[in-house]
């Protein structure tokens, strides 16, 4: 008995060790920046609203898919192709039903207690970026 618990023992080190080293190859939430980290909250997050129309890695969540995955958005477009469709991505498709996060330009019947302001403040902008740098 001694022996198979022991035994046991050594699989289960090997196999948190394994599971450890392919986290890092993968580059999963515990090897985010907290910039990242705080960027994958808002993604997720209900303020975020991002899984409402996109599929995002990782995230065992509800999600929509009106809009693209966002696995591997980082080897698709370049930084600042994703800054844009962020900050607003009717300057990439006008007809885009993704909303400007990061734009008041344009907007009409917006709440008076909103007006002229944006969805996502500067430092929830490169939160989100960070954090969207990462899904290569």
């Amino acid at each position: 008995m001694r022996d198979v618990v022991l035994k046991l023992s050594v699989l289960l080190c090997f196999g948190l060790a394994l599971h450890g080293a392919q986290a890092q190859t993968l580059g999963l939430a515990s090897d985010l920046s907290n910039e990242s980290q705080a960027g994958k909250a808002l993604v997720v997050s209900r303020e975020g609203q991002c899984t409402l129309c996109h599929r995002i890695p990782d995230h065992a969540g509800a999600m929509g898919d009106l809009g693209p995955s966002l696995g591997g958005v980082a080897t698709r477009l370049s930084a600042q192709a994703i800054e844009a469709r962020v900050k607003d991505s009717r300057s990439v498709n006008p007809h885009t039903i993704m909303p400007p996060y990061f734009s008041t330009v344009g907007l009409s019947h917006v709440d008076p207690k909103f007006k002229d302001q944006t969805l996502l403040t500067q430092a929830q902008l490169q939160q989100i970026l960070a954090y969207l740098a990462t899904l290569k």
